[in-house]
């Protein structure tokens, strides 16, 4: 299974649209959300549930264009990784 991170930062900088420091802030949020849903899934495993459920609901009513879905997708896999 392919990184949907590697997957979105090479299709921004194949259109140009963030600069490196943006990528990079981009990473610090990926690094932190991860580690909320470490911290999430141990201390509030029932908000966790309903954070996921909320993404999955967004992701079902979302527009269908690929990047609204992929990012939702990729929201949704960072809330359930460990």
């Amino acid at each position: 299974m392919s990184n949907p991170i590697i997957e979105i930062k090479s299709v921004l900088e194949e259109t140009a649209v963030l600069s490196d420091e943006m990528i990079s802030n981009l990473t610090g949020i990926n690094m932190f959300l991860r580690a909320l849903s470490v911290e999430l899934r141990r201390t509030h495993p029932e908000l966790l549930a309903s954070i996921e459920a909320n993404i999955e609901a967004n992701i079902v009513e979302a527009d269908e264009s690929p990047r609204k879905i992929s990012g939702k997708k990729y929201a949704l896999s960072i809330a359930r990784s460990e």
